[in-house]
């Protein structure tokens, strides 16, 4: 590994690490969670480079993104134990990862898409699937036609799928992503605000080229299996059962910074994007330490 490789993941980490401890007591029972958790953005920048040999400058941005991105800052503080899990689970696929590759096998993209499925079972929970159920609207549904037209129609197993969807669907909304509003933070969504131009743009440069890479296809599939759990809560949005999702959402960010990096090579571009993320985290820090903290 080169010197300025080793001297930049260290930055990652003691950065990482501050931000973890801004607002938890630090004490012995919780430093070695802490520890591991700072670890994250390092663990995923092997990741990363295991799956794709050429992806370093990838692996790089994504780094950075994710040592300061909301949704992995706001949950060090709320739930150690979920970031314990994440760093389990990308430790797990870069092992994996690393083994497939010398053994060179071919199972090893279906099985780099199966952990994150098995580790998004962790919260599924006795309340999984237990939506609340509204009797005065099935009576009154009753009350307009009849009994039959209701077990037709609006029979548990399409209200479950309704309820299911919804809340699918609400963790792809820029509530959740941008503003905030059904956040745990009601001040601000998940990833930067800057965020969600490159997001959909990282998105549809992965899956518009002919030459499909299968690290995009991983993170793809991790970020539709992300909020099952997640949308089997009873409520509208649990981000914490959610929280697995940060990861890919990182990814596709940071294919779409990638993309406009390399697509124009100019000092005024790679200032304009770090000047607008610095604004943008400047704004949520604000937000973090000296208004939502209370």
């Amino acid at each position: 590994m080169a010197k300025n490789t080793k001297a930049f993941l260290i930055i990652v980490f003691i950065i990482s690490f501050i931000l973890k401890i801004l607002r938890v007591e630090l004490n012995l029972i919780n430093l070695p969670i802490l520890i591991l958790s700072s670890l994250i953005p390092i663990v995923f920048f092997f990741l990363i480079k295991e799956i794709d040999q050429k992806s370093e400058k990838l692996a790089f941005i994504s780094t950075i993104l994710l040592t300061l991105n909301p949704y992995n800052i706001y949950f060090s503080d709320i739930t150690l134990k979920t970031n314990f899990f994440l760093f389990l689970l990308l430790l797990m696929m870069w092992l994996v990862s690393k083994y497939f590759h010398i053994k060179n096998n071919k199972f090893l993209l279906p099985i780099l898409i199966i952990i994150p499925l098995i580790f998004n079972l962790i919260f599924i929970d006795n309340n999984s699937g237990l939506y609340p159920q509204d009797q005065h609207r099935t009576q009154t549904i009753i009350n307009e036609t009849n009994s039959l037209d209701y077990y037709i129609f609006y029979n548990p197993i399409q209200l479950f799928l309704r309820n299911f969807t919804i809340r699918y669907l609400n963790y792809f909304s820029p509530e959740f992503l941008i503003f905030g509003n059904t956040f745990a933070n009601p001040r601000h969504g998940t990833i930067l605000y800057p965020s969600i131009i490159f997001l959909i743009l990282g998105i549809f440069i992965s899956f518009s080229s002919k030459k499909k890479q299968k690290i995009n296809l991983i993170f793809l599939i991790w970020l539709l299996i992300a909020p099952i759990s997640a949308a089997l809560s009873p409520e509208l949005i649990n981000s914490n059962k959610a929280f697995f999702m940060s990861i890919p959402l990182v990814y596709f960010i940071s294919i779409g910074i990638y993309f406009i990096l390399n697509k124009y090579k100019n000092k005024l571009v790679y200032f304009s994007i770090i000047f607008i993320y610095l604004l943008s985290l400047i704004y949520y820090l604000d937000m973090y330490l000296n208004h939502f903290i209370k």
